[in-house]
């Protein structure tokens, strides 16, 4: 398993290039389409990470397969982390590089799951009301869980707001147990 300073010291390197080479957007996409291709495709992943194969041969393989597809800044990067023997930081570049760009654009990315669909007129007033406690921007993104029951939960970083009733209902079975309730 990769550490994550590893990946961060990488994608963190190239957003610069990539900002200074006005690319920024084409090398996000380019990332989010490798991560799917290595997440739809295992038997790539241990053709990368297999040990047997030198790295020339790798680089070898997927130039001949990405040359068309990708920004020659993606594919220089690609062909970088196999040089340096730096397969597993693949799969993980396309989150972290949209960390960083969030990041550098000020905006808090954060997840919302609720239990039924919710307007987009909430969505936006949830995520005004929490760029105001926070002092930055947040951007949500929405998924709907059922097993919710009801009300929602959101994800920002490190940071959990459980406002759900599932989560309601776990907290006051904790104060039971506790015999604090």
């Amino acid at each position: 398993m990769v550490e994550r300073s590893v990946v961060k010291r990488y994608v963190e390197a190239l957003f610069g290039v990539a900002r200074r080479e006005n690319s920024i957007s084409e090398v996000e996409a380019d990332l989010q389409v490798l991560e799917q291709v290595f997440a739809a495709s295992p038997r790539l992943m241990r053709l990368l990470t297999a040990p047997f194969v030198d790295a020339p041969r790798k680089q070898e393989i997927l130039s001949r397969a990405l040359t068309e597809q990708l920004n020659p800044l993606t594919l220089r990067f690609v062909l970088l982390l196999l040089e340096k023997h730096r397969e597993e930081v693949l799969p993980l570049a396309g989150e972290e590089f949209t960390r960083v760009h969030y990041q550098h654009r000020g905006i808090q990315p954060g997840r919302l799951t609720v239990a039924q669909p919710i307007s987009s007129d909430e969505v936006e007033e949830l995520g005004a009301a929490l760029s105001r406690r926070l002092g930055r921007q947040v951007e949500l993104t929405v998924e709907v869980d059922p097993d919710l029951l009801g009300g929602g939960r959101v994800v920002l970083g490190d940071t959990v707001i459980d406002d759900s009733l599932q989560g309601r209902l776990r907290r006051l079975r904790e104060h039971l147990i506790a015999g604090t309730a």
